[in-house]
């Protein structure tokens, strides 16, 4: 264990950098007790499976489940539904990770097609659904779940576009819960921190894994 962090020393001084200013924000703001428990889980998730380690998995199912907690309080059902399919999905992938060859797929024309029209269709039924449910903010909770969707089709199919739909799910959840402050609560701060973080090393996955796409499909590479 301690020769992976030395081996990967600048993006551990990196995310104990985000987790330490994280939690000053936190204590200054005086956050809520589940909020800052989910957005460290997910950090420190997402540091693990940077690195390649399966335990990362595991962090993310623990943080969907105290999501699910965050959402009801909040009555975002769409959410509730969307990690508990996260939940099953991490445990899954938990229980199943192997470290295998490294490899990257394109989204065919065809699955684009595709995803296109399920989008469209998907968002609008289940905006239809969370309206008979009285859910609150119900358009983002359906985009949510819609591109939550389709990010874990991408994901799973080593997809490099997949981060176009993770960058979106943390922009929209940056929204979602910047909603949820007002003049003498913004104790859900930690979640929108983390997204912020989110979106920014999701842009940085985004290029690495498209160009190592590009470069495994030169002419030069033989592709």
């Amino acid at each position: 264990m301690k020769k992976i962090f030395i081996e990967y020393r600048n993006l551990t001084i990196l995310y104990v950098s985000v987790a330490l200013v994280l939690l000053l924000l936190s204590v200054i703001f005086q956050s809520k007790l589940l909020p800052t428990a989910f957005s460290f889980l997910t950090l420190f998730g997402v540091f693990l499976n940077s690195i390649f380690l399966r335990s990362g998995q595991l962090l993310f199912a623990a943080s969907a489940l105290i999501y699910i907690i965050m959402a009801q309080n909040e009555s975002f059902y769409g959410e509730i539904v969307l990690y508990s399919l996260f939940f099953i999905f991490y445990t899954v992938s938990f229980i199943r990770w192997k470290r295998k060859k490294f490899q990257i797929s394109s989204v065919s024309f065809f699955q684009f097609i595709i995803i296109i029209l399920f989008g469209v269709i998907f968002t609008v039924v289940y905006y239809w659904f969370l309206s008979q449910i009285n859910t609150s903010q119900i358009l983002l909770n359906s985009l949510s779940t819609t591109i939550a969707c389709l990010a874990v089709f991408c994901t799973t199919n080593k997809k490099w576009q997949q981060f176009y739909f993770w960058i979106a799910i943390s922009m929209i959840q940056i929204i979602l819960w910047l909603t949820t402050f007002s003049i003498n609560d913004i104790g859900n701060l930690p979640v929108v921190i983390v997204n912020i973080f989110l979106v920014a090393i999701n842009i940085y996955n985004l290029i690495v894994w498209k160009k190592k796409f590009k470069n495994i499909h030169s002419p030069a590479a033989g592709g």
